[in-house]
Order: C-alpha cells, then structure tokens, then sequence
C-alpha cells in the first residue's frame, strides 16, 4: 500500500485528519520527557502491543503536531510488535523516515489545496512541517509538478 493510502484510509476511517484525535483512537500513550537524547525530538516505541510515543518538552506546538504525525505515520505503515523509532531532524534519507514523513505531511496538508496556494512556505511552516522536510517529500507528493521545474 502506498502512503497516500493510509493517509486516506484513516482519514476515511474516523472522519478527522487531527493528529491527536486519531492517536486517541489508536490508544497510543503520549508521554514527555526531557532526558531523551540531545539530537532526538521525539520516539515511538511499541512494547507488548502497546504503542509509546514520547516528545521533547517544550517544543514549538506545531512542529510537535508534526512529530506526532510522523511517529503515527510510522505506527501505521511500519508497525510490527516491540518496534522502537527515533526522530532525529538531520536524519530524513533513510526509506522508513521518508515514509514516515511523507505521512506526516500528507496528513497535515491533507485539508489545503496546495495547488491553489501562492506562498506554499508560509502554509508548510502554519502546519509545523519543517521546511527541510518537506523539500525532501514534496516531489513524493505532487511528482508531476516537480518534473516540471
């Protein structure tokens, strides 16, 4: 299955794209923590089923709805029982992160009719979406638009 796919099948789903609600129903435990290592902002770590996602305090809200769009994104597509991520801005190569962000940005945006927007950059940063992020998914997202250029 494609990550478009999932992103529109829980959106189907439960009728919502807000993050935290869809978590809810998934009964994944958000925790916060500051003693996660320096480089990492967030983790997702499933244990006996039991899915954790933990979060840096005091990060900007945005990018933290962001986070937790990416640790879902990697619950959906990725799970497998006692799976642990971790997510590390400066790491965006690797295929199971580019999944997970591609999730994300899909879930995000999914309400926003990109094609319509002028400023896409102002949009991107109001959902908390890294811009680095996102130059490096968007071509998964709009892959004609990107031939184009």
């Amino acid at each position: 299955m494609k990550v478009a796919d999932y992103v529109e099948q829980v959106i189907h789903l439960y009728h919502t794209n807000n993050v935290r609600e869809l978590i809810d129903y998934y009964d994944i435990s958000i925790q916060y923590c500051d003693t996660l290592n320096q480089n990492c902002d967030s983790s997702l770590i499933v244990i006996n089923k039991q899915a954790y996602i933990t979060l840096k305090t005091d990060l900007n809200p945005l990018y933290e709805n962001f986070l937790l769009a990416h640790e879902f994104g990697h619950f959906l597509i990725h799970y497998d029982d006692n799976i642990s991520f971790s997510f590390i801005l400066k790491t965006r190569k690797n295929a199971l992160e580019r999944e997970a962000n591609e999730f994300a940005c899909r879930l995000l945006l999914h309400d926003v009719h990109i094609d319509e927007i002028e400023n896409i950059e102002f949009i991107i940063q109001e959902k908390g979406i890294p811009l680095k992020i996102w130059y490096s998914v968007n071509e998964f997202i709009f892959p004609i638009e990107n031939t184009k250029r």
